[in-house]
């Protein structure tokens, strides 16, 4: 009982301390597994903006999910992903080298990727962003911490005899983690 957990602002969005999230245990059962019953939480969410796209080139935003506004990409579709992370918008192409970047979901500019890939998700996740190819030359992902420079990275080959086509990418517990849409669904994991 008493016992604090802070996670940061700034992993969820927000800033530090403004937004920190803090949950405190209150209560925990009275056997040998001390399981905690009941806790309590605090802090104060970032009042976030919303951001949807669709094709050819439309972005709408909101601040409260009932009102939108729209405004234009400076490119066409199709697209695969929104993400948003460090106070920043970036919105995923389905196949291209570049992506469209914000810091409002109002004005967007264009940011080139080093690599042409049929992009197939993407997670914020540990300070950076990091999209993910499912490629049938190599195993892709680029990664950027501020979604305007972005670096490109190899991700390990599987046991597949075919080349590993990977399809989906999280974040969790400090790692990212990518897997395959192969019949042996090997896993990528990466503490950056």
């Amino acid at each position: 009982v008493g016992d604090s957990l802070t996670i940061l602002g700034t992993d969820l969005g927000g800033a530090s301390p403004a937004n920190d999230l803090v949950i405190t245990v209150t209560v925990v059962s009275d056997d040998s597994t001390n399981s905690i019953l009941n806790f309590t939480q605090s802090g104060t969410g970032r009042e976030g903006r919303i951001i949807a796209v669709a094709n050819p080139n439309y972005a709408q935003y909101s601040d409260n999910g009932e009102t939108w506004s729209e405004v234009n990409l400076p490119f066409n579709g199709p697209f695969r992903k929104v993400l948003n992370g460090n106070g920043k918008f970036v919105v995923v192409p389905e196949n291209d080298n570049k992506v469209a970047w914000s810091q409002d979901g109002t004005t967007w500019t264009t940011r080139g990727l080093p690599l042409t890939e049929t992009w197939v998700d993407g997670v914020f996740g540990g300070g950076k962003f990091v999209l993910l190819a499912n490629s049938t030359s190599g195993n892709s992902a680029v990664y950027s911490v501020d979604g305007l420079t972005w670096s490109a990275s190899v991700l390990p080959t599987g046991s597949d005899s075919t080349v590993d086509e990977y399809q989906a990418i999280t974040h969790g517990a400090g790692k990212f983690v990518a897997i395959t849409g192969s019949q042996t669904k090997d896993v990528a994991v990466s503490n950056d």
